[in-house]
């Protein structure tokens, strides 16, 4: 029998060899998947579908209007700052002690957490 590189592979499941694959190719694996070009060329055809990117001449570059931009940017910010807080909120359905300075913006992020929560009851996503 032969032990050599087919008898080591053997030793490591998809998900592990998949693992690798994305540390030599610089890929990101925070999600558990890997970012391969196909995935670009999805959401590079997303983008140009929405007139946020186009295409320069017919060469493989990709060129961002001015609209594009300020567009792409809101979107980024919108996740980052407004999305990813709330949802984060909705996993913990008590809060503790409200601070001692209660800003009007505190209390409309609590509100959409409240009513965030009781959306997802609804639906069925939290048991």
């Amino acid at each position: 029998m032969e032990r050599g590189r087919d008898s080591a592979r053997r030793t490591i499941d998809g998900k592990e060899r998949q693992y690798w694959r994305g540390l030599d190719t610089g890929g990101s694996t925070i999600t558990g998947a890997v970012y391969q070009p196909r995935h670009a060329a999805y959401d590079l055809k997303k983008l140009r579908a929405k007139g946020l990117i186009g295409k320069v001449g017919s060469s493989r570059r990709y060129q961002a209007p001015p609209d594009g931009l300020r567009t792409i940017a809101a979107l980024v910010v919108l996740r980052d700052k407004v999305i990813k807080p709330i949802l984060a909120g909705t996993a913990k359905p008590k809060m503790g002690r409200k601070p001692k300075t209660w800003s009007a913006i505190d209390a409309h992020y609590e509100t959409v957490r409240k009513d965030m929560q009781t959306l997802f009851e609804d639906v069925g996503l939290v048991a």
